[in-house]
């Protein structure tokens, strides 16, 4: 399921304000708390009850973000502007090996063929709900567990920060020009 992922999606977007884009930039790393620090007021990522503690991005192409990701950027009002960062999905795993890592689903999306109906919401706002979760699992999926669709990957998240790969770019629009981090 991960390597179709990688696949389908390889390259990962999040998008911040300038103020935050400066500490990012100079960390070359994305803290939870950072990120929390949008809030729902600015954040493009609707929290998924875990903003506290995970790092959202959206998976994408060369195209952008999942069409989802690329309505949230461009319709979220941006008062002091907007910038942009893409990483290849490989890479950032590759940089963050100890850091967990989980997938969120849009509605509709099976997690699993061996769950039960339900599943708990993963943020009121957000319209990210498991259309089945195995019992007892976590809001989020584990890439490296359960079974689930590559296509239905709205969200990767990490848990705590995310070390940025030296191959990152950043933008003021998803058409660019991308830059060096």
């Amino acid at each position: 399921m991960l390597q179709r992922l990688l696949a389908l999606r390889p390259l990962l977007f999040y998008a911040c304000l300038p103020s935050d884009f400066e500490s990012i930039r100079r960390d070359r790393a994305i803290r939870a708390s950072e990120a929390d620090l949008q809030g729902a007021a600015a954040a493009p990522h609707e929290a998924i009850d875990l903003s506290p503690s995970h790092v959202q991005f959206w998976p994408g192409s060369l195209h952008g973000p999942i069409p989802g990701g690329r309505e949230r950027i461009e319709r979220q009002p941006w008062p002091e502007g907007l910038r942009i960062l893409r990483a290849r999905f490989t890479t950032v795993l590759q940089r963050n090996p100890a850091r967990e890592c989980h997938v969120a689903f849009s509605l509709g999306a099976g997690a699993s063929d061996d769950c039960v109906p339900g599943g708990a919401r993963l943020g009121a706002a957000s319209g990210l709900v498991p259309a089945r979760v195995p019992t007892g699992a976590p809001r989020l999926q584990s890439i490296h567990a359960g079974r689930w669709n590559a296509a239905d990957v709205q969200e990767v998240a990490f848990t705590g920060f995310v070390d940025l790969p030296l191959d990152t770019l950043w933008a003021d629009t998803l058409e660019g020009p991308w830059r060096p981090l």
